[in-house]
Formats: C-alpha cells, sequence, structure tokens
C-alpha cells in the first residue's frame, strides 16, 4: 500500500496480515505501486521519481529515474501512479498532464495526451492500466472518465462522463483490467 501520509510503503501478506514498511520523510511520497518482475515500482512523488526496489528486500532501493530537469520531455513533475508490462513502465505524470512511457531501466520512449479539455487530451490523469494488447486505459478525473488509447498512442474511445447516473463517474481514480 503507498501511504503519502506515512512516507511509506506497507507491506501485508495474503491474508491481510502486517509484514514490513519502508521508506523515510526525505524526499519520498509514495502514490502508488506495482510488483513486475521481482521488483517494487514506486511513484515517488515527493522526489518526482519512479523508485524501484527489490521485492525480496523491501528496503533495497535498486534504482531510481529520471534524472532529468524541468522543462525536458522525460522530467516527472508529479508522478502519481505507475503501471508496468513486459518491456515498459507507464507513469501517470499529474503535473504535466500526460502519460510518460519509459523502458524498465528508464530510458525515455514517448508521452501520450497533453494538457487540454478536447478528445485525447488530459486535464487530470491518474489511474492507469494496459491490456494485453498494448492498449492503454487512463482515468482523468476532470473529464470524470477513462480514455483508451492504442500502443500508437491515438485515442480509441472513452466512457463514463460527469455523474448523472448509472455508467458516469464521480472523482474516479483508478482503474483496472481482469480478464
Amino acid at each position: 500500500v503507498a501511504d503519502a501520509w506515512r512516507f511509506q510503503v506497507v507491506i501485508f501478506d495474503n491474508k491481510g496480515k502486517y509484514v514490513n514498511c519502508f521508506g523515510d520523510t526525505g524526499k519520498f511520497k509514495p502514490t502508488d505501486v506495482f510488483i513486475y518482475d521481482n521488483k517494487i515500482w514506486v511513484a515517488n512523488v515527493g522526489g518526482n521519481k519512479i523508485n524501484v526496489y527489490s521485492k525480496d528486500s523491501a528496503n533495497n532501493l535498486l534504482y531510481s529515474f529520471t534524472q532529468s530537469e524541468p522543462g525536458k520531455p522525460d522530467y516527472l513533475y508529479s508522478p502519481t501512479n505507475v503501471f508496468v508490462t513486459d518491456d515498459k513502465v507507464y507513469v501517470t505524470d499529474f503535473g504535466d498532464s500526460k502519460i510518460k512511457i519509459f523502458s524498465h531501466d528508464g530510458n525515455f520512449l514517448d508521452t501520450v495526451g497533453s494538457y487540454g479539455m478536447g478528445m485525447g487530451q488530459l486535464a487530470k490523469p491518474k489511474g492507469i492500466a494496459v491490456d494485453r494488447e498494448s492498449n492503454l486505459y487512463v482515468v482523468d478525473a476532470a473529464f470524470e472518465n477513462v480514455q483508451i488509447f492504442n500502443k500508437e498512442g491515438k485515442l480509441l474511445l472513452f466512457f463514463g462522463g460527469p455523474y448523472k447516473g448509472p455508467g458516469d463517474m464521480w472523482l474516479p481514480a483508478k482503474v483496472i483490467i481482469d480478464y
């Protein structure tokens, strides 16, 4: 569990029993966590980066990215959500209204979306997920919908909308794909 107010990631077993926690009050403010390839990937909004830890020893920081500066395309202004696939790391940069895509070792690859109120643009991107066909699902709290982009970053469709009835949303934050 990413607990931004505790400045820690809290670990529980499959029965909900507390196991351990890690983090500190320095520049660590976790907002999302993703387990993949025996690693714990953490969106660290306090440090403007993605931290990657060993799953076997959670206190063991393996590496972080990016080391970029504001204004560069790979800089993470407010990394709030992370999703990892076999070859890519998708990061919601809430502060830049984009989804930024990196390789597993942190090399910048591409972005999806831009700031705006039009189709395929993002105003308050939050939770993300990627399906088996590499389609990217992005929750946007401003539009109160989920937009779906193909692997080339083109908008396919969206669902939801401002809450008025069934199928609409009110402040959505996360999306999960379950087969």
